[in-house]
């Protein structure tokens, strides 16, 4: 319990340190989100549903795919499953939620 405390106040501190650039790493995730989503239109069509789906995949489209990739480099070096890869996907999911919540309500 101790050390979840302290690495806490630590990952606080170095958020607090780092928090303009936290702030422009979630500007991005939201743009490739944009991005993503503007593509998509010319696939999916419009309309509530369609604008829906948009959203959706390209909601999903950044975490599969950091996902992928990291669990696709430790397989290729150590030849066996990433443990905690569904958490990754999570983490990254929730944080992509949060910067899009963020944006909405900002605007």
């Amino acid at each position: 319990m101790f050390k979840h405390i302290v690495l806490m106040i630590i990952a606080s501190l170095v958020l607090l340190l780092l928090s303009h650039w936290c702030a422009i790493g979630l500007h991005w995730f939201g743009v490739i989100h944009h991005f993503i989503a503007s593509k998509l239109s010319y696939i999916i069509a419009g309309g509530q549903i369609g604008n829906m789906i948009r959203q959706t995949l390209a909601l999903m489209f950044i975490p599969v795919a950091v996902t992928l990739l990291v669990g696709g480099i430790y397989f290729s070096v150590k030849h066996r499953q990433l443990q905690g890869i569904y958490t990754l996907f999570w983490v990254l999911w929730i944080i992509m939620a949060t910067c899009l919540i963020s944006h909405v309500h900002a605007s």
